[in-house]
């Protein structure tokens, strides 16, 4: 019995090496060969396609510019009353009424801008120093109940003074407890330089505003599968086109494209009236410190918005405000 059962044993491993060695050494399918032969898959678009589709583009950046002060903060403890600042001492002309909320709480000075110092935008105040204030609470001084309110300003202010002096008349609340309630952590001087900015890829409307582009300029037979209602590998790398060339980092400024990390809020359309960005305060990092010196929740981005004619006429009393984060 045990000698069969070695024979047994003997007739199979023979049987699985013949079988391997044929695996190994069966010619290769014409199919096979196919593939093994074949080259790498190439890209949808053809080199002369990107070349036009590119040149398309620059001309979508230089037909969608506008200026735009870019905004940099530096951290100073002592800034000047008048100066441009996030945070800090705000500038209280005599017989102002310090701004609060209508359940009686102090707002805190969240910007300040003195257009006297700042580069000069057009349709933006030329002198004057503007400040923005909001209710140091959990939202930063947001009506999260109903967005749409959002211009009502009780919970934020944005007040304008045609002229400033170096005298500080103004009493100002005690908000030393509000720290942690608020985006910006010390205070920082604002210095400003002129930057023009293109239509960002990410913009709620830039398909819209892309595809007018491309019926006006005769590209629209070029970038025909982007605007294709089906999903194509060459819409795909369109779309990654133009978001490499169309990107927008945000940044602290004044005028320009807005920046969100969520949506425009003017989407509604009681809201589109509010058709230029006033102030934008973008999330800083402080490299050298490891923490957020600006941080709106996750590494958000705060935008004020105001009507071209109130801003041509200096009135900011309709203001919408609004902030998101991932």
């Amino acid at each position: 019995m045990p000698t069969t059962l070695i024979y047994l044993a003997i007739i199979a491993v023979i049987i699985f090496l013949g079988l391997r060695y044929r695996r190994q050494h069966r010619p290769a399918s014409p199919q096979s060969l196919s593939l093994q032969n074949s080259p790498p898959p190439q890209a949808q678009l053809s080199p002369k396609t990107q070349v036009a589709m590119e040149a398309a583009i620059q001309q979508f950046i230089n037909a969608t510019q506008k200026p735009s002060i870019l905004l940099t903060a530096t951290s100073s403890q002592n800034t000047p009353i008048t100066a441009s600042k996030l945070g800090g001492t705000p500038y209280l002309p005599q017989g102002f009424e310090y701004p609060h909320a209508k359940c009686g709480k102090p707002l805190k000075l969240l910007a300040q801008l003195n257009f006297d110092t700042l580069p000069k935008l057009p349709n933006y105040p030329a002198t004057g120093l503007l400040q923005f204030y909001i209710l140091p609470n959990d939202f930063y001084g947001l009506n999260v109940d109903d967005f749409r309110n959002n211009h009502v300003q009780d919970t934020f202010r944005v007040v304008y003074h045609k002229e400033s002096t170096q005298n500080q008349a103004g009493n100002l609340p005690d908000l030393s407890y509000y720290e942690d309630n608020f985006p910006v952590t010390g205070e920082f001087l604002l210095t400003g330089t002129i930057e023009s900015i293109s239509m960002s890829a990410s913009a709620d409307n830039f398909r819209d505003t892309f595809k007018a582009f491309c019926k006006d300029y005769s590209h629209l037979d070029l970038f025909a599968p982007y605007f294709a209602s089906e999903n194509t590998e060459d819409a795909g790398e369109i779309d990654d086109l133009l978001m490499t060339h169309l990107e927008y980092e945000g940044g602290t400024r004044i005028g320009g494209y807005p920046y969100f990390t969520q949506y425009d809020p003017r989407a509604e359309q009681m809201l589109e009236k509010y058709n230029l960005l006033l102030l934008q305060i973008d999330s800083e990092y402080d490299d050298e410190n490891h923490e957020y010196s600006v941080a709106w929740g996750d590494s958000g981005v705060g935008n004020f918005f105001i009507n071209a004619e109130d801003l041509k006429n200096c009135v900011f009393d309709d203001v919408l405000y609004n902030w998101d984060c991932f």
